[in-house]
Order: structure tokens, then sequence, then C-alpha cells
């Protein structure tokens, strides 16, 4: 499966993204975290929601990382 990188991502954390899978940044160096979706569409319409927008800080996962930078 052929990985896309988003010129539309807003979020920090965003690496690429699949068919039905979105990989963010991991919680160690040298990790991504991978977000798995049942559907083409449900990962789509999650990407739009959040990574696409300025609202990413209320993805789950972006909050979660922006505790790893904050020593």
């Amino acid at each position: 499966m052929k990985h896309c990188v988003s010129k539309l991502a807003k979020c920090p954390y965003y690496h690429q993204h699949e068919s039905l899978r979105i990989f963010c940044e991991g919680v160690e160096d040298g990790t991504s975290l991978q977000l798995a979706f049942d559907t083409g569409a449900h990962q789509q319409c999650y990407r739009k929601r959040l990574c696409h927008t300025m609202h990413w800080s209320a993805c789950p996962v972006a909050e979660m990382l922006n505790k790893k930078w904050d020593w």
C-alpha cells in the first residue's frame, strides 16, 4: 500500500496516511503511532475533521503527544 503525505495536514504530529491508516509521531524517538480505521471513509472523515484543520489539538493522539513535549 502506498503511503501519502498530505500537504493539507495542519497537525504537527501527522506523518502520512494510507487507505485505512494514519501515521503520527510516536511517543519515543524513532517511533510512530498508527491509527487503524474500519473503512477508508472513516479514515478520510477523521483526517478532514482533525488532521487538516486548526482543530487538530482536539485529537486524543495530539493531546497525548502535547504532554510528551511539556517537560
